[in-house]
């Protein structure tokens, strides 16, 4: 039932909006009581009332897909994390040969061994993959610097660990699409209702880089929950009224636990301001207008939305 009341809404939406507001331009109502939204055409024949809420379209985007399985090695430590590291053991080697080779001791076999780069290389890389040798550390030249050294790899070696078995427990997630730069150089597609109106002029008016390329990929639809059907695909992403998405998400897209099946950025586009149309020079219009700002002061409107939502 809900579904269809939401659909009901959204096809008439426009026609009931135009409706009313000609009922008031016409005198044959003294006003409106509908989200009608202010636009300077439309304020050359009626009066509006004092602003109550700002309303705009909120991005609707596929949600986050899961990464590769075999990603999971790598993904315990972030990218910094691993170049230190990797420049840790490049430097460690070089260091640990030149040691080597001004040693007091430099002469003595067990010295000599650590003269060659490559031997020296293998010593260090033994601790940080938590593996042991044929050549024990009190052999080696630098005592020192090689207990600082089997320190480190310790804690690499078991933070690794650690990170990596809760990784191949739980699989990582793709970063979901939170705006529209990232939704208009992503593969993926865009559709939207095309109702006409104020928010339409506002796409078909706009000069930011962003809001031209949605405008000139867009596909327009006449079902929002089509829409909606392929955005749970991860086919499309999809801009509307906030609250009529979130009620038509929540009445047929959503899993077991009841989340929905789509991803809210909280990234809204092209906000409209919501008031109500007054017969031009209408006597009552700034008694309602204190009206309005007591509810909007009180947080009603703000408490309404947050339920709404």
């Amino acid at each position: 039932m809900t579904a269809v009341v939401v659909a009901t809404i959204t096809i008439t939406l426009t026609l009931l909006v135009t409706v009313a507001a000609g009922m008031v331009a016409g005198e044959e109502a003294d006003w409106a009581m509908s989200d009608i939204t202010f636009s300077p055409e439309r304020e050359q024949y009626v009066d509006f009332s004092r602003t109550f809420v700002y309303d705009a379209s909120e991005l609707v985007t596929p949600r986050a897909k899961p990464l590769p399985r075999w990603t999971s090695p790598t993904r315990p430590f972030q990218w910094e994390v691993w170049l230190a590291v990797v420049m840790a053991v490049a430097a460690a080697g070089p260091f640990l040969c030149v040691l080597a080779r001004i040693c007091t001791d430099t002469y003595l076999s067990r010295v000599t061994w650590f003269h060659h780069l490559g031997n020296s290389i293998l010593f260090i890389i033994q601790p940080v993959l938590q593996r042991g040798g044929d050549k024990d550390i009190v052999i080696a030249p630098g005592r020192m610097f090689f207990g600082f050294w089997l320190v480190f790899s310790m804690i690499v070696g078991i933070s690794y660990s650690s990170s990596l078995t809760s990784f191949l427990i739980m699989p990582g997630l793709q970063k979901p699409i939170e705006n529209l730069q990232q939704l208009v150089t992503s593969d993926i597609g865009w559709a939207k209702v095309y109702f006409g109106g104020v928010q339409s002029a506002l796409l078909d008016q706009a000069h930011d880089p962003d809001l031209i390329a949605l405008r000139e990929g867009v596909q327009w639809r006449d079902s929002l929950s089509g829409i909606l059907q392929e955005v749970v695909e991860g086919q499309l992403a999809t801009w509307d009224n906030g609250i009529t998405t979130r009620l038509l998400v929540a009445s047929k897209f959503t899993d077991t636990a009841g989340q929905p099946l789509v991803h809210f950025p909280n990234f809204h586009l092209l906000q409209e301001r919501i008031a109500w149309p007054l017969q031009q020079h209408a006597p009552y219009k700034r008694r309602l207008d204190q009206l309005i700002d007591q509810v909007v002061g009180a947080g009603l409107m703000e408490k309404w939305l947050e339920v709404s939502r």
